[in-house]
């Protein structure tokens, strides 16, 4: 990340990276070369709520800096589709977050500006987006959630009263059936023989 204003100047010095400021621990690093002084991002946050300006400051930096380096990465994959933001920072700030501040620096890079103008934006709230990713893709190629039967013991080795035998996939009531005879309904346990496996008919 290089300096563009005086602001900047006045915090950074010599080469820092954007990984080294846009990210929790780097709010934080930041808030500290603003103010001296150390405090945790949800605290930093809260400062800025109430309007303490050091915390203000942090929070426009941080902003301006990450519409920076968003645009940047926008031109350099040629992302006409979107470029959505993760992480829990953002989420956090919720509608404080200053998107104006945000999209005047992901587009001020001319001679691109009008480019990246065209290019939308998006702050991503769920919780899990990359589980959720996962399962759309899974979905989309007709995966079921569970391809495999798995029979596994799940008691640690050596001797003990109970024994423990886990059984899951699609192929689980057959090899249940095989080994005990008969399933015990749902949710109830049964006293059962344990047979030498079979295929039920």
């Amino acid at each position: 990340m290089s300096s563009r204003s005086g602001s900047d100047c006045a915090v950074l010095h010599g080469r820092v990276s954007a990984e080294t400021v846009l990210c929790g621990p780097g709010l934080e690093r930041l808030y500290a070369a603003v103010s001296g002084k150390q405090l945790r991002g949800p605290e930093i946050d809260e400062a800025a709520w109430r309007g303490e300006p050091d915390a203000v400051h942090t929070h426009a930096l941080f902003t301006r800096w990450l519409g920076r380096v968003a645009g940047n990465l926008a031109l350099i994959a040629g992302a006409r589709g979107g470029v959505y933001l993760a992480g829990g920072i953002l989420p956090r700030w919720g509608a404080r977050f200053d998107a104006v501040t945000f999209r005047r620096a992901f587009e001020d890079k001319a001679p691109y500006s009008a480019w990246l103008s065209a290019i939308p934006t998006f702050v991503i709230t769920h919780p899990q987006p990359g589980l959720l990713g996962l399962a759309v893709l899974a979905h989309a190629a007709g995966m079921s959630a569970v391809a495999d039967t798995i029979v596994a013991s799940a008691t640690p080795p050596g001797r003990g009263g109970i024994g423990i035998v886990r059984i899951s996939g699609p192929e689980t009531r057959s090899i249940g059936a095989g080994v005990l005879g008969q399933l015990p309904a749902p949710r109830h346990a049964a006293v059962a023989v344990i047979l030498g496996w079979r295929r039920p008919d």
